[in-house]
């Protein structure tokens, strides 16, 4: 319940809680993790247990509002085969020039599953928190 209101929260938060078309078979088959993205290796995953309606939700709205990017970002892999893509630094976007410079301002514009769920997560816990303040132990 508490991913579950989280999520939802996150949607809404970001203007996507509406109707999205089918996501490509392609979409699925990536699991969400995207060219470009750069969340990943997280050494310990929480498993969650979603509505169907909502995972689905979920992958539609992020594959939907990233294509344009993922599809600027295979472009750019086709132009650049040579060039290796490093993870960005944390808390040092805007550093990388010249080809490099695109692929970031590109990467920048996908947003992953694992993004919206780990701060549906986020929410989910705040609510929780406030709902919970001052109820004695």
């Amino acid at each position: 319940m508490l991913a579950t209101h989280g999520i939802k929260a996150e949607l809404g938060a970001r203007g996507w809680d509406g109707v999205w078309p089918e996501v490509p078979e392609e979409a699925r088959s990536l699991g969400g993790r995207w060219p470009g993205s750069r969340d990943g290796g997280y050494p310990e995953s929480i498993p969650l247990r979603l509505p169907s309606e909502l995972a689905d939700r979920v992958l539609a709205a992020c594959w939907h509002t990233s294509a344009e990017s993922i599809r600027g970002l295979r472009d750019w892999r086709d132009e650049h085969p040579d060039i290796e893509v490093p993870r960005q630094v944390p808390g040092r976007p805007g550093e990388w020039t010249g080809p490099l410079a695109e692929y970031e301002r590109l990467a920048a514009s996908v947003t992953t599953v694992g993004e919206i769920y780990r701060a549906g997560l986020r929410r989910g816990l705040r609510h929780a928190s406030d709902l919970t303040a001052g109820i004695a132990d």
